[in-house]
């Protein structure tokens, strides 16, 4: 939804356009960039000065002590400098590893010595030269009795010790990845913000600024990319900072201001005025075998009073995984088929578009109502069908992938668009989608179950109906933790369920190995499983497959003869498979509780009683491993998600994405939750005031500007 324009633009909004632009400068125009890099940093999203500014450091290391090779403790991160003694290449026979080691003195003398070992790096020997001084980071292990360093960060310093060899700082640690270092990433930082810094201009309203204290946006940039040395470490670590509490704030405002702005240009609009449903619906009801629970009833009645009103719909239906969401959007598209109007039903991938088109068909099996399938492997031939189709009169739903956003996609008499698992599509293909009608209601649905204190927030622009009960029938599923050690007792029990003629995922978190987690990852482990469950068939699937090959592994899950899928988290959403009883998660100390909670879903929906097995890898300790205890007690979403942000402390949901909420750049929605109420309290104040914010022209303008480019959703 574009914010709508409003004449009267100051002088000062002028000149902040002005200053604004440079910030969008390409990157590889930046000094120390250049194409290479560009590309490099292209693909870390980072396009303009801007992305780089905004892209802030993970964590920081203390490099404010520099020690002696001879005061070096065990398990300390440590910055130390040391004499190079000799260097020299390693072979290991048994594991057939290759490795390059220096040994390093204390300056006094040989009596304190440390290794360091890089593996896989094709450093030259001539390239450490005896006798000369290295500046060393890293921390400290044992290896043999002997202290060792690995892949430690280094700087030569020559034969001779200067006097400004040592500089204290608090060094930011940013998300590199292959080809993007950290001395790359700090070098080009820094120069952002040296050359461009003084064009940040400041659009908070100043009355903000002094209640809470924040540090004006160009101060706190730099705060967080170049720290002051008295800054508190933990603060720093855990984002909790001043500056980096103000950069979240100002990202969560300009979010709840869209929301607020869209919510009122929705509600003033005319919408379409639906009778309620007779004929279609006692038949609908025929072809059920099932009964509605009382929460799927509440929800009927509201979505029923909205489509019954003269103004849009624009409500978000909140349902817990396998609690009926599709059977309540099935009857909400009768309200409109039986008007003779037409539905659009869009989701995310094919495989969810398939599944929904197969259900629709079988409840609106006796009624007179078209139903057409759109995804971007539907033939040419029934494209041509389907725009035909969708100019005549009568009641037509299709249901589609993206390719229903396509310019040739038209609707004659669209009454009512349905979107699932709606965080999988941005604001813009939204309101392309609700283009295509005039003025349709809109019903959009997500199985992320969020705490109720953020939802209002969240959804700002949208009426919430949740779902919390689950039908008559599911079976609980049992979750059980396992440690790694216990693999043999595990791989046990899904050999049992897999004789019995039962399916089972196997999920994880990567598809390829990271240098910055060590978590098992599908290629590494599909050899292994393999062996181990080779009396039965196997398959793999994760995100980098075409669409057809996924659909081929996932039907054959489904139906055919594939008992055991290794996975990735792409079957989180919309994979139905009643005969899967179990589903493995490997290093489930990664997930949130509601991101697991969703997993967990795809099993149970058969008459079978399942089971949920999460491994724990370790990382996190007893915190971590508590934290997971909680999903064997629990099969409430909701619940979990409010426990979930009482377990995991403000850092510890950084770089971690939240499966079904908006992925903010810098705020985080479960450890920023308390700026979140301000935000939005701050932005209903704010319209309420000045709606089109004509005293507040810079912020104005940002909204109008790049609001798209501050948030992804």
């Amino acid at each position: 939804m574009l914010l709508p324009r409003f004449s009267g633009e100051t002088k000062v909004l002028g000149r902040t356009d002005q200053k604004e632009s440079g910030l969008q400068t390409p990157l590889q125009f930046l000094k120390g960039v250049g194409p290479k890099l560009g590309e490099k940093l292209l693909k870390k999203n980072l396009s303009v000065i801007e992305d780089l500014l905004y892209f802030l450091p993970r964590s920081y290391e203390d490099r404010r002590i520099l020690k002696n090779v001879r005061d070096l403790k065990l398990g300390e991160k440590v910055q130390f400098i040391g004499r190079i003694r000799r260097a020299y290449p390693v072979n290991f026979v048994r594991s057939r590893q290759s490795a390059f080691e220096v040994l390093l003195e204390d300056l006094d003398g040989p009596s304190s010595l440390v290794r360091l070992r890089w593996f896989y790096r094709p450093y030259q020997s001539e390239h450490f030269q005896a006798g000369h001084l290295l500046r060393v980071f890293g921390e400290v292990k044992i290896y043999r009795g002997n202290l060792q360093v690995i892949h430690p960060e280094i700087e030569a310093l020559g034969r001779k010790l200067a006097p400004d060899v040592f500089e204290p700082q608090i060094c930011p640690i940013y998300s590199s990845s292959e080809g993007l270092y950290q001395k790359t990433l700090r070098k080009i930082c820094r120069e952002a913000l040296l050359r461009y810094g003084s064009l940040i201009s400041e659009f908070l309203p100043q009355e903000v600024l002094d209640r809470e204290d924040f540090p004006s946006r160009a101060g706190a940039l730099k705060a967080v990319h170049q720290p002051e040395l008295h800054t508190e470490l933990s603060a720093l670590v855990e984002m909790r900072t001043p500056a980096h509490r103000r950069l979240s704030y100002e990202e969560l405002f300009l979010f709840c201001l869209e929301m607020s702005m869209n919510r009122k240009s929705y509600t003033e609009k005319a919408g379409h005025s639906f009778e309620k449903p007779k004929l279609f619906w006692e038949k609908f009801k025929a072809q059920l075998d099932f009964r509605f629970t009382e929460s799927q009833k509440q929800v009927l009645r509201e979505i029923l009073e909205d489509m019954q009103a003269p103004r849009m719909m624009h409500r978000l239906l909140q349902g817990d995984v396998g609690s009926g969401k599709t059977v309540v959007a099935a009857a909400a598209a009768l309200v409109c088929l039986e008007s003779k109007m037409q539905v659009a039903f869009l989701a995310p991938t094919e495989v969810l578009a398939e599944q929904h088109f197969q259900k629709l068909g079988s409840w609106f099996e006796n009624l007179p109502v078209e139903i057409r399938l759109l995804t971007g492997s539907t033939k040419k031939a029934e494209r041509a069908e389907i725009a035909k189709l969708l100019q005549s009169d009568g009641s037509v739903i299709v249901v589609g992938t993206h390719a229903l956003l396509e310019p040739w996609v038209s609707f004659k008499n669209l009454g009512l668009v349905l979107i699932d698992e709606q965080h999988r599509f941005g604001v813009l293909q939204r309101a392309k989608l609700l283009e295509k009608g005039k003025s349709p209601d809109l019903l959009v649905m997500t199985a992320t179950p969020i705490p109720r204190s953020l939802a209002l927030s969240l959804y700002g622009d949208l009426d919430v109906s949740q779902l919390k009960e689950k039908p008559e029938g599911r079976q609980r599923i049992q979750t059980t933790v396992f440690k790694s050690q216990d693999r043999l007792k595990l791989e046990g029990l899904v050999k049992e369920k897999l004789k019995q003629g039962q399916k089972v995922y196997w999920i994880f978190p990567l598809i390829e190995e990271s240098e910055h987690l060590d978590l098992s990852n599908l290629e590494e482990a599909w050899p292994r499983l393999k062996k181990i469950f080779s009396e039965f068939r196997l398959d793999q699937l994760h995100g980098r497959m075409a669409g057809a090959e996924k659909l081929r592994v996932l039907r054959d899950f489904q139906g055919g003869s594939t008992q055991m899928l290794v996975s990735t988290t792409v079957v989180e959403v919309g994979v139905n498979v009643p005969e899967a009883t179990g589903i493995v998660i490997e290093n489930s100390e990664r997930f949130g509780l509601s991101q697991l909670h969703q997993l967990r879903g795809r099993v149970g929906r058969g008459l079978v009683a399942s089971d949920c097995f999460l491994i724990f890898g370790g990382q996190g300790g007893k915190k971590q491993f508590q934290r997971l205890k909680a999903m064997e007690a629990s099969e409430d979403g909701f619940e979990l998600a409010e426990l979930d942000l009482k377990l995991r402390g403000p850092g510890d949901f950084r770089g971690t994405k939240q499966a079904g909420l908006p992925q903010f750049r810098v705020a985080n929605l479960f450890s920023d939750s308390d700026l979140l109420m301000k935000a939005r309290e701050d932005a209903l104040n704010l319209l309420s005031r000045d709606p089109e914010l004509k005293k507040q022209p810079e912020l104005r303008h940002r909204l109008d500007r790049d609001l798209q480019h501050r948030f992804i959703h």
